[in-house]
């Protein structure tokens, strides 16, 4: 829910044409830690719950996982790369606005 609300204020802004400001920017960072965040939790929970039969007693055996999902903390670190450059486009934009 929180990552489509700031996909939807990301989309909003950028449609009504105010693409370089503080709040996409600041958007774009949160979404991107948000989905690489999302990998490290999706293991933690789902050792959790493949834990959970082996403590009942339904499984003689239980083994963790420790595969993280890469390609997901990769997209993550992929937006919050993009954020940094458009923060830095947005500095250069309001430095080139200021000087006349």
């Amino acid at each position: 829910m929180v990552l489509l609300r700031l996909a939807h204020r990301v989309i909003h802004r950028c449609a009504t044409g105010r693409v370089f400001v503080a709040g996409v920017v600041t958007a774009l960072r949160r979404t991107g830690l948000a989905i690489a965040v999302f990998a490290v939790v999706d293991l933690i929970l789902g050792n959790l719950m493949s834990v959970l039969p082996a403590m009942t007693g339904d499984l003689a055996t239980w083994q963790a996982d420790f595969a993280l999902g890469l390609p997901m903390m990769a997209v993550g670190m992929l937006v919050v790369v993009m954020a940094a450059a458009m923060r830095m486009a947005l500095r250069l934009h309001q430095d080139q606005a200021l000087t006349i």
